[in-house]
C-alpha cells in the first residue's frame, strides 16, 4: 500500500497525462482482504476505502473523478483530521474539501476523528470542547447529534495499545521482552522512566497499562459510539444513504437538463 501510494503521489507530482490518470477510472482498485469481527456475530461485509484528504489538495484535485465516484457509493464517510494543523486557513480548506462530500452523502453519515490529540499543549492549546465546537462550526454542524460524531483520537496509543494486547504472552519475563511491551512503556510511562518502570511491570500490570492507554486513545468510544450504532441502524441507514443519493443524483441530472 505505501508503494502504491508513492507511485501515485510521484505520478501526480511529474504532472502526468490525463490520460494516464483517466486510466484510474477505468481500472480495479487494489484490495487487501481481511478476516476480523467487531462483534462476536458477523453482520456483514465492511469495505474501507482510503482517498486523498484535504491535506494533500495536488493529489486530490488530480483524482477527484474518482473520489467522487468513491463516495457516492459509501454508506459512511470519515474524516481525519490533524490536530496540530487546526488553524483559519486549515479551516478554510477544509470547507471547500467536504462541501461536495456533504453534498452527496449528507452530514448524518459524516463522521470525524481528528487526530493527534496526544500532542495537546494544555497551556495554549484548545481543549477537547473547543476542538469538537472548532469543527463543528467549520463543518455547519449545528445539532447535537451532529456534534456527538466528532472524536478526538490518537492512532499512535491506539497503536501501541493493541498491538501490544495482540501479542500479549501470560508470562512476565517474556511479556516485558515483546517489543511491542517497550513501545507501550515509552508511551505510557514517559521518556524518562520507561526502562526502570518496564524492567519491574508484571505481565498484568503491562496488560492494564495496554487497556488504559487504548482508552486514552479515543478510539474505543469512537467504536462504541460510532461502529455500534451503525451495527444497530444498518437498515435504514442503508434506505435512507439510497434515497439521499438518488435525491442529489437526481438533482445533479435536472442542473444538467437546465444547462
Amino acid at each position: 500500500l505505501r508503494r502504491m501510494n508513492d507511485l501515485v503521489s510521484l505520478l501526480c507530482a511529474l504532472e502526468a497525462s490525463p490520460e494516464l490518470l483517466g486510466r484510474l477510472s477505468r481500472a480495479a482498485l487494489p484490495e487487501l482482504r481481511g478476516c476480523f469481527q467487531i462483534q462476536s456475530m458477523p453482520t456483514g461485509r465492511l469495505v474501507v476505502v482510503d482517498t486523498p484528504g484535504p491535506n494533500d489538495p495536488a493529489l486530490h484535485s488530480l483524482l477527484r473523478d474518482r473520489i467522487q465516484s468513491e463516495l457516492e457509493l459509501a454508506s459512511l464517510v470519515l474524516l481525519i483530521l490533524d490536530y496540530t494543523a487546526l488553524n483559519n486557513s486549515a479551516a478554510d480548506d477544509l470547507r471547500q474539501s467536504v462541501q461536495p462530500i456533504l453534498e452527496i452523502r449528507g452530514s448524518k453519515n459524516l463522521f470525524v476523528l481528528v487526530n493527534k490529540a496526544d500532542q495537546r499543549d494544555p497551556m495554549k492549546d484548545l481543549d477537547s470542547a473547543e476542538v469538537i465546537q472548532f469543527v463543528a462550526a467549520q463543518l455547519g454542524f449545528k445539532h447535537t447529534d451532529d456534534r456527538s460524531r466528532i472524536f478526538e483520537v490518537s492512532a499512535r496509543r491506539a497503536l501501541y495499545a493493541s498491538s501490544f494486547l495482540r501479542a500479549f504472552v501470560d508470562d512476565d519475563e517474556r511479556c516485558r521482552e515483546l517489543p511491542s511491551a517497550v513501545q507501550l512503556a515509552r508511551e505510557a510511562y514517559g521518556s524518562d522512566s520507561w526502562e526502570e518502570l518496564l524492567a519491574a511491570a508484571t505481565a498484568a500490570r503491562l496488560q492494564a497499562t495496554a487497556d488504559r492507554t487504548w482508552k486514552r486513545s479515543g478510539f474505543g468510544a469512537f467504536i462504541d459510539s460510532a461502529l455500534d450504532l451503525l451495527a444497530r441502524e444498518v437498515a435504514p441507514r442503508a434506505l435512507a444513504s439510497a434515497v439521499d443519493l438518488c435525491r442529489a443524483l437526481l438533482r445533479r441530472l435536472s442542473d444538467d437538463l437546465r444547462i
